[in-house]
């Protein structure tokens, strides 16, 4: 909770931390949000699509596909960093669109100055992130 509290005061996302490995936030479309993803010796940035039906996700999935490589170059980042999964136990195929870092220490390890670092990177590649979906969400819903 406290790498989740620290995030969302530099995002500056008025919203409460909650325990977990997984923070979400409303994108402005329904049923897609953007998620943050912490794990041992990794994190992740995302956009979660669960839409009612399995053909509005892959129209939602295949919309951003058109637009990758806009997304890849925002981040700084290969389209192939870009990550497309399936998440388990979704019954109305749900997709998720995920990138991936290291970490080299795991965040329960970590010092002070560490999880400030690692709450700064964590809003500043969800940013980068928001900023160039934003306007590419709107038309895909």
């Amino acid at each position: 909770m406290d790498i989740w509290r620290r995030v969302l005061e530099m995002y500056g996302k008025n919203l409460r931390p909650q325990p977990g490995y997984r923070m979400v936030f409303g994108s402005g479309v329904s049923d897609v949000p953007y998620e943050w993803h912490i794990w041992e010796d990794k994190f992740s940035i995302g956009i979660y699509i669960g839409k009612p039906s399995p053909k509005e996700n892959e129209r939602v999935q295949r919309c951003l596909m058109e637009h990758i490589d806009e997304i890849a170059q925002a981040l700084d980042i290969s389209s192939t960093d870009i990550k497309w999964e399936e998440p388990p136990g979704t019954t109305r195929g749900s997709k998720r669109m995920s990138i991936h870092y290291s970490l080299s220490t795991s965040p329960f390890e970590m010092g002070e100055k560490e999880r400030n670092e690692l709450a700064k990177r964590l809003a500043s590649e969800m940013r980068k992130l928001e900023k160039v979906t934003k306007k590419i969400l709107q038309r895909c819903h």
